[in-house]
């Protein structure tokens, strides 16, 4: 199988797109370790930890994106331009 990536450029809530993207990294992981992860724009607020959830009754699902290192994923990319207007870098 060729290189994948998968893109994350939405927020965490509000939404299932995040948790949807994640599980379908972690299930390629079965085909390839050859997975990129990419944060864009809002998906900067992905990996935060911590992040609460209950007011909006969503799972916080930040805690598996260590689960991908587990499973063999070693690349993984933020862009810096969005870390910066979001005041996270």
């Amino acid at each position: 199988m060729k290189t994948v990536a998968v893109i994350f450029s939405h927020s965490p809530h509000g939404n299932t797109l995040g948790q949807e993207g994640l599980d379908l990294a972690i299930s390629l992981t079965s085909y390839t370790k050859k997975i990129g992860i990419f944060f864009f724009n809002d998906g900067v607020f992905q990996f935060l930890k911590k992040q609460k959830t209950t007011e909006y009754n969503f799972f916080n699902y930040s805690n598996r994106f260590e689960m991908l290192i587990f499973l063999g994923v070693k690349k993984f990319y933020c862009d810096k331009t969005s870390l910066n207007k979001r005041g996270l870098f």
